[in-house]
């Protein structure tokens, strides 16, 4: 399964990713213009382990401020899968997001089907858009 996370324009992005779970737990984030097909950038992370264990990738580091080149709005298209008995599974996802004044969140929470605590996966975007003026 997968959720679609839309970032205004010129917004610099903090992304953190975390695992609590004790299967092999693994996600790929693709970073799209709007109305675009082909992702101008992709991460893939993985991690293991209790305890907002944070995830790790090629390029990627856990709290990381990303700052697109571009200046138009994108999509981060969250797809999580994880490891059991031998196979890869789809996990269940479900959105959640909060605007608190002019700071944003927008969490992508992930269940492996094991609990059903939605905590399995946790990909987490926060901004702030600028005051108006």
């Amino acid at each position: 399964m997968s959720e679609n996370v839309i970032i205004p324009a010129r917004r610099a992005v903090e992304v953190r990713a975390y695992t609590n779970a004790w299967y092999q737990q693994t996600a790929k984030l693709s970073f799209y213009a709007l109305g675009s097909g082909t992702p101008f950038q992709t991460w893939d992370l993985s991690g293991t382990g209790e305890g907002n264990t944070a995830m790790t990738g090629s390029g990627f580091v856990n709290g990381i401020r990303w700052v697109p080149e571009r200046a138009d709005s994108y999509t981060i298209k969250v797809e999580a899968w994880y490891r059991k008995d031998g196979g890869t599974h789809p996990h269940a996802t479900m959105p959640a997001n909060a605007t608190l004044g002019l700071f944003n969140i927008s969490t992508v929470l992930c269940e492996d089907d094991v609990d059903k605590d939605w905590n399995d996966t946790v990909v987490q975007f926060t901004w702030w858009n600028p005051p108006r003026t």
